[in-house]
């Protein structure tokens, strides 16, 4: 049997396509890392964005209701189970204008809100790994609040501190 050897014949030689198999195996796989990669990522961005979306709701709670509250009336305790008033504590007690109540607290992870109806609501779960409030005064009877907050999400970590302060 003779084979042709006419150079004009159609077709790919064996080392031919093993190479041109072996160039593909190698883009799809890198395809197939950058796929996955870029999966990862999204996971990790969204785990971010909700860190930094749950510190902001609970700075904003904070910020509103101390702001709105009277100085004179605001209250921290060591815990939510206290009720003799110290300078420093987990658990803030703000009295508005209009004279209701707002508690704020940790609760094991979770940041808490308490009405003056008793009402208690749990506004994020599971991240919170910081919440002090300290009290203190300047030369001038000019009342600090101070508000040491702490984030932790799947070692995610925001630590911020707020400072408000009421003039007499």
């Amino acid at each position: 049997m003779k084979y042709p050897t006419d150079k004009k014949a159609n077709g790919f030689t064996l080392v031919e396509l093993s190479i041109a198999i072996v160039i593909s195996s190698i883009i799809a796989l890198s395809a197939g890392s950058l796929v996955l990669f870029s999966s990862n990522q999204s996971t990790l961005s969204s785990i971010d964005t909700q860190t930094i979306r749950d510190h902001a709701l609970i700075t904003r709670l904070l910020s509103e209701n101390i702001k709105a509250g009277m100085g004179d009336h605001s209250y921290i305790f060591a815990s939510s189970s206290q009720s003799t008033p110290v300078s420093s504590g987990s658990c803030i007690q703000i009295m508005t204008p209009d004279s209701s109540v707002r508690t704020f607290y940790k609760d094991a992870n979770d940041f808490v809100m308490l009405d003056d109806q008793g009402h208690e609501t749990r506004i994020v779960r599971e991240i919170l790994s910081k919440l002090t409030f300290t009290e203190s005064y300047t030369s001038d009877s000019t009342k600090i609040i101070n508000v040491a907050l702490g984030i932790n999400q799947n070692g995610n970590a925001i630590e911020t501190n707020h400072y408000y302060f009421f003039r007499n």
